[in-house]
């Protein structure tokens, strides 16, 4: 084990500040694909959304973990061991944010990826837009409702999440992460940008070489763990609010949810 005991207020303390996924996990494992299928032409894709919802709420599940060791890991090193030792607060630390910022893109791919199959979307209807390289299901449907679907509740819902600045933050987070170096992180030592060593003048008169001093990091574990946290309590309520969406959409087709329980009236 990566860290040793903290004390059960601050482990409260910790759990109570973390947004809780139980509602939106139980919601999405009340729904299986094969008892929704019943309702549903077999070249219809809606039941197989509730697999991606499964998909979604188990990393955002594992999201919340990630996120609850960053700050156990944060206390334990900085208020509980003696002498504090902030260094490997900072290791740990940005470590479970880096976690939790992939599973977050992975788990914005498969609601994406829900939606695509509640609505039923076909490749030919995408195709349009996934030109400029469009990789992300994110970005491909996001451009697909905003010209498509224009005004409806889930298009509304979706667009302003994706444009929010938390979310766009912890995206780009996670593509440098994955595409480019890693954004450096103050606390873990002397560290580089990969960039050219020499330092230039603006004058263009002078160069400048300084040895072993690494260049400054761009960012504190203040400024990650607050917008990282938001953008996990954002999409929290997104995944909920896409959740009472695709139960509209059920409810068409004979199947409601009440109570927690699934009800499905048979059109034979």
């Amino acid at each position: 084990m990566s860290r040793g005991l903290i004390d059960e207020q601050s482990l409260a303390d910790i759990q109570a500040g973390l947004e809780s996924v139980e509602d939106v996990r139980l919601a999405a494992l009340t729904l299986s694909p094969d008892f929704l299928g019943a309702n549903f032409d077999p070249e219809v894709h809606i039941p197989v959304a509730a697999v991606c919802f499964h998909d979604c709420t188990e990393l955002l599940a594992q999201t919340r973990y990630a996120l609850f060791e960053c700050l156990a890991h944060g206390r334990y090193y900085r208020t509980v061991v003696e002498p504090a030792n902030p260094m490997t607060a900072t290791f740990f630390e940005r470590y479970y944010l880096d976690d939790a910022a992939l599973r977050l893109y992975a788990a914005g791919e498969h609601l994406a990826n829900a939606v695509i199959l509640m609505l039923d979307l076909s490749d030919v209807q995408l195709a349009p837009y996934r030109k400029n390289n469009r990789v992300s299901q994110q970005a491909i449907l996001a451009e697909y409702l905003k010209n498509e679907c224009a005004g409806q509740n889930l298009t509304d819902q979706l667009t302003a999440f994706g444009s929010s600045a938390d979310w766009r933050f912890t995206m780009n987070y996670r593509n440098r992460w994955v595409h480019e170096q890693p954004p450096t992180v103050a606390g873990m030592g002397i560290q580089y940008r990969r960039k050219l060593p020499w330092t230039v003048s603006k004058d263009k008169t002078k160069k400048f070489l300084a040895f072993g001093m690494g260049d400054e990091p761009e960012f504190q574990i203040g400024d990650l763990l607050p917008r990282i946290l938001a953008a996990y309590r954002g999409f929290v309520g997104l995944v909920g609010g896409t959740l009472n969406e695709y139960f509209r959409i059920l409810s068409e087709h004979g199947i409601e949810r009440e109570n927690g329980t699934i009800t499905i009236t048979l059109r034979l």
